[in-house]
């Protein structure tokens, strides 16, 4: 019963902060904290807020994220927004489909249009979704952008954490495949926003569990471009790594690394690690949206689950 008690969920938590610039965690000034469930919770905590990526839009700050609950399997896409860096909504379930996994709701603007493209990586496919109001609470499927065709007995996890980036008339998807040796990040372009698109040259840029998978949107900061990424080498959501992309064309690509584990591990809410790192411009300030692991052992709710088995009220 012990080790069924204490045994430890993997859980992530939200951080929105004030910063002075990009990649500058001193004197953050937090405003806001969504953290994993309650260890003593017997009902059905919350045991992941991850994946924050902020939206500025029509004087609003939005906050979008993924949310998923202990007895729940499976991410839902959640927002809350601001107008003021003070008072916040109530959460809104945007995504609607409940037989897929919803995470890492990208959201951007094009052509006066907002669209999200969410990863829906069980489904096999790339989905673009558009805001259907302006209160940015429902979107609907528009198109598919990548489908898996053909199954590929290889691949663990398809279409992670995807990230779309516009640079002179050109769009620019990256997506990340899980196989037996690690991430496969890779790149594809198109000249439309629906494609077709492309598999890039330089595609795949990198084959790797330190720097093979997306941990936010592309971040542009005096006049460079920079690229997030997941250190998986040690356990998943382990920290946060940024690539400077030196070079971006339709025939080439390149980036370098910038810096290691930008996460202050010395801060308690990221003693555990991370996984995302993310950046409006609002109200005059720089806003960051993080999240932390939070391993939790939820022995309430295991004690609970284990004095029905005992009683015989649950059958496993």
């Amino acid at each position: 019963m012990i080790g069924d008690v204490f045994e430890k969920y993997e859980c992530f938590g939200i951080e929105v902060s004030i910063v002075g610039s990009e990649f500058d965690f001193a004197g953050r000034k937090t405003i806001r904290r969504q953290d994993a469930g309650s260890p003593l919770d017997i009902r059905d905590p919350k045991v992941i807020n991850a994946d924050p990526f902020l939206f500025a839009h029509n004087g609003r700050l939005y906050l979008f994220y993924e949310e998923t609950t202990f007895r729940k399997p499976g991410g839902r896409i959640m927002m809350v927004s601001t107008d003021d860096l003070k008072n916040w909504t109530r959460p809104v379930r945007i995504s609607k489909e409940d037989d897929l996994h919803f995470s890492f709701p990208y959201v951007f603007e094009d052509d006066g249009a907002v669209y999200m493209i969410p990863e829906t990586g069980w489904g096999g496919e790339v989905r673009l979704y558009k805001a259907a109001g302006d209160d940015l609470a429902d979107f609907r499927q528009d198109s598919v952008l990548l489908r898996r065709e053909t199954k590929d007995d290889g691949i663990i996890f398809d279409f992670a954490d995807n990230v779309l980036y516009k640079k002179d008339g050109t769009y620019y998807l990256f997506t990340s495949i899980l196989d037996s040796e690690g991430y496969r990040l890779l790149l594809y372009a198109s000249s439309a926003l629906r494609g077709p698109y492309r598999l890039h040259p330089s595609s795949p840029i990198c084959h790797s569990m330190k720097f093979g998978r997306n941990a936010g949107a592309l971040i542009e900061a005096d006049g460079r471009l920079f690229r997030p990424t997941q250190d998986c080498s040690e356990k998943y959501g382990g920290q946060v790594n940024i690539m400077e992309i030196t070079d971006l064309s339709p025939e080439r690509y390149r980036e370098t690394l910038l810096k290691e584990h930008v996460l202050p591990s010395s801060d308690s809410f990221y003693k555990d690690g991370g996984h995302q790192l993310n950046y409006a411009k609002f109200l005059g300030k720089t806003v960051m949206a993080t999240d932390a692991r939070r391993d939790r052992p939820f022995f309430g709710i295991r004690i609970a689950d284990k004095l029905k088995r005992i009683i015989g009220l649950k059958n496993n």
